[in-house]
């Protein structure tokens, strides 16, 4: 327990210094948003090197991106249903699991295969949105701190 409470207070001071860095709202905005984003795409060991990787391409905050993966690595899992949900509806139909008898390395990939289209149509959309809101709430959550902070 004292391991998370360290943690969070770790992980909480460093977003308030990133909060008060010189960089503007909406470099710090797109990048949780892109943190956000990266968190729904199937990309499960090299997301947290490739956001930063893709933060500097795009020139946009490359440790607010890099932090938000790295603090939602928890959800992943939620996001991935939520894909497969959304993508379902979408699609119609319901998901086929595979057997579960089998490894776990073969019904991993066997889940990807069995969800496919509902997964990517799914992971699309709910990237998308998620990244639009976040950075639209990221960016006004900002502008009010930084017009409360230099009070």
């Amino acid at each position: 327990m004292e391991f998370l409470r360290r943690w969070w207070a770790k992980t909480k001071n460093s977003y308030k210094e990133l909060l008060r860095s010189a960089d503007s709202s909406n470099r710090i905005a797109h990048g949780i948003a892109l943190g956000v984003m990266l968190d729904f795409l199937p990309i499960p060991f090299i997301s947290i090197p490739f956001s930063y990787v893709l933060a500097r391409l795009l020139r946009i905050n490359a440790p607010a991106a890099t932090l938000t993966v790295v603090f939602l690595k928890w959800a992943v899992p939620f996001f991935f249903l939520a894909n497969i949900y959304i993508g379902s509806l979408l699609l119609g139909g319901e998901p086929s699991m595979p057997p579960s008898h089998l490894p776990w390395y073969r019904y991993t990939i066997m889940v990807f295969q069995c969800m496919g289209s509902p997964f990517l149509v799914g992971m699309v959309i709910n990237a998308t949105v998620a990244w639009t809101v976040t950075y639209l709430g990221i960016r006004r959550l900002l502008a009010m701190y930084r017009h409360r902070w230099a009070k």
